[in-house]
């Protein structure tokens, strides 16, 4: 029994580490922890408890494996759905192909259907507006706000410029909400204009 402690001290921290993703996760193996006997033997019931506290449940529930004199349920299933998942379906099939007997299970994933945005952020640029930007930085006297003394830190002085910098390009480019129109719209940065004239195009002939 030393050894189911040992496996199931060491199994915990993995089980640990699994907390903290947001997937579905199915352990499934031989455990040599038979599930029939959790009121029987303590290190079996300290495995099935370690288990469930983190929130994997075993789909098996009938024995995987027989012998001229009994049955074990060994082999299992041990799953953490999301609610998109939670329904499955789990068994044991009746074949002689080894001593375990072969068991499936099949989960119902809902996939939710992607559907793009309906409004996007778009920027308001003016012809001149690279221009009227420059001109507006170059008016600031920025030496009278950064510290030129030896000891000065740059960090500090790069966050002045910095905001300065976002202050004027949120001035001469403003955004605005807009519904989306996926002919002129650009969904993701990586498309060009090129790109929406090839779609247009595209479509044109699709009709």
């Amino acid at each position: 029994m030393d050894n189911f402690k040992t496996f199931t001290n060491d199994f915990r921290k993995l089980l640990g580490h699994l907390d903290k993703t947001k997937k579905e996760v199915i352990i499934a193996g031989d455990f040599n922890i038979n599930l029939l006997e959790l009121h029987e033997k303590t290190a079996f019931e300290d495995f099935f408890n370690t288990m469930t506290q983190h929130s994997f449940y075993p789909k098996i529930t009938l024995p995987t494996r027989f012998s001229r004199r009994r049955g074990t349920l060994i082999d299992n299933f041990y799953c953490k759905l999301s609610v998109s998942s939670l329904q499955s379906t789990a068994g044991v099939m009746l074949n002689k192909i080894s001593d375990h007997l072969p068991y499936f299970i099949c989960i119902d994933i809902i996939d939710k259907p992607k559907t793009g945005p309906k409004y996007i952020s778009i920027c308001k640029k003016k012809k001149t507006a690279a221009t009227d930007m420059l001109q507006d930085l170059l008016s600031f006297n920025l030496t009278d706000e950064l510290d030129t003394s030896p000891n000065a830190d740059p960090s500090k002085n790069y966050d002045i410029l910095d905001n300065k910098v976002k202050h004027q390009h949120k001035k001469h480019y403003p955004y605005k909400v807009v519904k989306l129109d996926k002919k002129k719209h650009k969904i993701n940065k990586w498309m060009t204009d090129g790109i929406l004239i090839s779609i247009k195009q595209k479509n044109a002939l699709y009709r």
